[in-house]
């Protein structure tokens, strides 16, 4: 029914085909510069639209592939390799150009910090992006906080990003890190999580302190879990079982189970703690006591 769309479909089928004639979008594809392959039939999906391009999902008796074509020029977005029955490209194309690209990353990573004269949980996030390596492994939890870091964080090497995925029950953070660990001994390891996930495991910081591995432990206290208190407000429910603690925060315990606790209440002072942690002989764990209402604003679930 869009007018614009039809016609961008129209010449999108005529650039994928080399300008053959084609009816409904089903495909004789018989010549190897289109294809790769000789004498196929097959149909043609419009699968997303852009200004100048065009992706196609491909069903082929070869196979099913993905192919980008230029609507201008008619020719293909990406060179074809042939393996086996099955043709894939070599390299993956779509519609956004570099600068767009550039834009809507640096506008999507502002929106995540927006600005606030306290200690904000993005803040603290950053900081401890800082201070970790690039090669650095980072294990965190389950909350508001998971959204959070989701968007945030920049990954610089494959199975560094520890995260648990589909039911994604609280509690996964400080056990991934121990376990990471034990399976990395030579990378550097930092575990962040919200006070909620911490309360659930603390225990095993004895745990850590027992094996002897160098783990910060960061705690990202806000008093509240977070995640529930954010839906409750969208709904326009009231608060109920999400607040922590209700006093004010002290000075966190000289020690948990043996293990050393600092309070790192700036985003300085957190990035020299998770620094001087990681030259520890034994696990740390660093209070970190954060504004969390942008959540309201950058977090969705």
């Amino acid at each position: 029914s869009d007018p614009q769309a039809i016609s961008l479909a129209q010449r999108s089928i005529t650039a994928l085909t080399g300008g053959a004639t084609v009816a409904d979008a089903t495909l004789n594809a018989s010549a190897i510069s289109i294809f790769g392959s000789d004498n196929e039939t097959g149909t043609a999906t419009l699968k997303a639209k852009g200004i100048t391009e065009s992706r196609f999902d491909l069903n082929l008796g070869s196979g099913t592939r993905s192919d980008v074509r230029n609507i201008a020029s008619g020719s293909p977005g990406g060179a074809w390799q042939k393996n086996g029955a099955t043709s894939t490209p070599y390299a993956a194309h779509n519609c956004w150009t570099e600068a767009a690209l550039a834009e809507h990353r640096q506008q999507f990573q502002s929106a995540l910090r927006p600005p606030s004269p306290s200690f904000t949980a993005h803040a603290a996030i950053d900081a401890v992006r800082r201070a970790l390596p690039r090669e650095g492994i980072l294990s965190f939890d389950v909350g508001a906080h998971t959204h959070q870091i989701a968007s945030q964080w920049s990954t610089h090497a494959p199975k560094s990003f520890l995260i648990t995925n589909g039911w994604s029950s609280m509690g996964f953070g400080l056990p991934g890190a121990i376990a990471a660990k034990l399976a990395r001994p030579e990378a550097p390891v930092v575990c962040l999580l919200g006070d909620g996930c911490f309360q659930m495991t603390c225990g095993e910081v004895a745990t850590a302190k027992r094996l002897g591995i160098t783990l910060p432990i960061v705690v990202l206290d806000d008093r509240w879990l977070a995640l529930i208190k954010v839906k409750q407000i969208r709904r326009q429910l009231p608060l109920y079982g999400t607040e922590l603690q209700a006093e004010t925060y002290r000075e966190p315990p000289a020690h948990y189970f043996g293990v050393p606790a600092l309070a790192a209440n700036s985003a300085d002072a957190l990035g020299s703690s998770v620094t001087s942690a990681l030259a520890a002989n034994g696990p740390t764990v660093i209070e970190a006591v954060v504004d969390s209402d942008h959540y309201l604003d950058t977090v969705y679930d």
